[in-house]
This record gives structure tokens, sequence and C-alpha cells, in this order.
């Protein structure tokens, strides 16, 4: 009887002995089997190409490439970015770009969004900084994947580094009388053109006015005119005639008798920069004021 209770015991010890490691033994094979989580959502933003057709304004082209790595469709939240300029954070005034609204990507879908910053350039170095050669831009668009359960902020980052381009100034250094007759009288105008770019500009043509005293004197138009070196000036001589035809005699004796004039000099210049995102512009000038008359 004895032996009977020994080996019924010893039975039910080896069957739940064998269960308890048949469980972890299932245990230790899910474990193996169970996949890893994927990864959070990537979101990653690339600086292209800056455009513009002139100084003031410029247009950044950005690529926003968005990644739903998990198994369930995401809707897209793009929130209020930010622009560092120079190492400072940017007004945000001094720009502006439009994000798409209501996008969704679907479990593992990948897609490419184009972003283009307008950034008021001539504003930003009126009000904040003006000695400076080169532009070296941070922008930060956040986006959050919104999912039924949970939701994944992400914040991707581009840097656009390119040259500033500013506009040179005409400046009349003297205007001299070369003629003086009933009808016509020749001006010789002196100028100085300086160029504050940290690269050479070309002067390919410019058309004027010449005001003086208030009164309008005379207009004209240059060609092909000179190249200007890097942070530097060059001279120029441009020649007017005054046609006196409608005027009063007494406006010619004024003019021949004047030592010094106030002017008003004004005009649109086409400037070449040889940079890639602005190769070419035409600007507006307008230079007041007083000359010495010389003869």
């Amino acid at each position: 009887m004895m032996k009977i209770k020994t080996c019924i015991t010893l039975y039910i010890f080896i069957f739940f002995t064998g269960l308890i490691l048949s469980c972890k033994s299932t245990e230790h094979l899910l474990e193996e089997i169970e996949p890893e989580p994927l990864p959070a959502p990537l979101s990653m933003l690339t600086f292209e190409n800056v455009e513009a057709e002139t100084p003031e304004i410029l247009h950044l082209n950005f690529c926003l490439d968005l990644h739903n790595t998990a198994l369930h469709d995401a809707e897209l939240l793009f929130q209020h970015p930010t622009l560092m300029i120079n190492g400072f954070p940017a007004d945000e005034t001094l720009f502006s770009i439009e994000l798409p609204e209501d996008e969704t990507l679907t479990k593992q879908e990948r897609r490419n969004i184009p972003l283009r910053l307008s950034f008021r350039a001539s504003e930003y170095e009126k009000r904040h900084q003006q000695d400076f050669d080169e532009y070296g831009l941070v922008l930060t668009v956040p986006v959050q994947y919104v999912f039924a359960d949970a939701a994944v902020s992400t914040f991707p980052s581009a840097e656009a580094l390119f040259p500033r381009v500013r506009k040179p100034d005409f400046i009349i250094t003297t205007i001299k009388i070369m003629q003086a007759e009933l009808i016509n009288t020749r001006l010789k105008v002196s100028l100085q053109i300086d160029n504050p770019n940290h690269f050479p500009v070309e002067l390919t043509s410019f058309n004027y006015e010449l005001y003086g005293d208030g009164r309008f004197w005379s207009e004209g138009e240059e060609k092909n005119i000179l190249k200007i070196p890097a942070k530097e000036s060059a001279g120029i001589d441009v020649f007017l005639t005054m046609n006196f035809t409608n005027m009063r005699r007494n406006v010619l004796n004024q003019v021949i008798a004047m030592t010094e004039v106030r002017y008003r000099f004004k005009g649109n210049a086409d400037v070449e920069t040889g940079t890639e995102h602005l190769p070419r512009f035409t600007m507006d000038f307008e230079q007041e004021g007083y000359s010495e008359v010389l003869r």
C-alpha cells in the first residue's frame, strides 16, 4: 500500500514539474517571437535653395520629409515654426511660411512636402543687424504625429547659408559746367559708386534724372558702365545737356553763377553680382545733397 502511494506521489510530482517547465518554455518562446516596437515617426527638413528678384525679400525653399513608421494612421499637426538669423531669434514680422493643413499619413507612409519661407531681409538689416556679409538661417518646423492612443512630437530643422547682397551707393562728388550757351549747357557729373558687398559687382546700365535746386535739369542713360571690386569704390563721369529753350534767361544765369548746388539724383540701375541666388537685379536709387559747381 505504501508503495502505491509513493508511486502516485511521484507521478503527480513529475506531472506538475513537466507542466511548469512546459509553461516556462512557452513563455520564453513567446518572448522570443514577440516583435520589437517600431521606431518613432521620422521628420527631416532639408534646405534646397534661395530665390530672389531684389535684395529686399528672399524666398527660401525647403523640403519636409515625413515618415509614419507605425502600423496605424497618423494625423499631422504643424505647429508654429521658429527662425534663427545669425544666431538670434527672428521677429515673427520678418518672415512668413505657409504650412499644410489636415494632413494624414497612413501606416508606414512616407511623404515629401515643399515649404517656402519668405524673409524680409531689408527689414532685418534695418532693425537688427547692419555690418555682416553672410546669412545663416536655421528654420525649425515642429510636427506632431497624432495616433488614436498617443501623440509624438518631432522638431526637424535645417540651416541655410548664403551671401548677403546689398545695393551699391551712388554719390555725386562734383558737378562741372563744361559749356554755357544761350540754349544748351553741358554738365559733367562725377559719381562715386560704393560697393558694400564682399564680392565684386558690375553695373551694366542705369537711367537717371538730375535736379538742381528743386528744378529738373537733365536726364540720361549709361550702358556697360564699370566693375566695382569688393568693399571698394569706383568713379564714373556722366555728361548731360541742359536745354534752356523753354526756360527764362535768368535760369541759365543762375546756373552759370552757382558755386554750390543742392542736387537730387534719381533713377534705376541694373546690377550683376555673380551670386547664385541673386545673380542680377534692378535697383532704384535717389541721392540728395550738396555739390561743388566747377567750371
